[in-house]
């Protein structure tokens, strides 16, 4: 979905700069590599897009450091539920 744009804009943008990997995932499954030194960036404006709900449960099980940005849905409940970081932007 659009949820995905932002990242791939940051990533485009610091690419030349960065000095670790930055990985944009737009899928149901996440790289194998993350793992409790992993930054994972849950982004998902309605809080209910099935890939990104899939995804964040595994970065969770995999004891990723998570922060999620979203309007509310699902994403914002697993927030509260798991006691990670989010942004709470506007809906609508």
């Amino acid at each position: 979905g659009g949820s995905g744009i932002g990242g791939t804009i940051v990533s485009q943008i610091c690419e030349k700069e960065l000095t670790i990997p930055f990985a944009v995932n737009k899928d149901y499954f996440i790289p194998a590599f993350v793992n409790k030194h992993t930054l994972v960036v849950v982004s998902s404006y309605s809080g209910n897009t099935e890939e990104t709900l899939q995804a964040m449960d595994i970065a969770v099980k995999q004891g990723a450091k998570i922060v999620c940005v979203s309007s509310g849905g699902k994403t914002i409940e697993l927030c509260k539920q798991h006691n990670l970081d989010y942004i709470l932007i506007p809906g609508g």
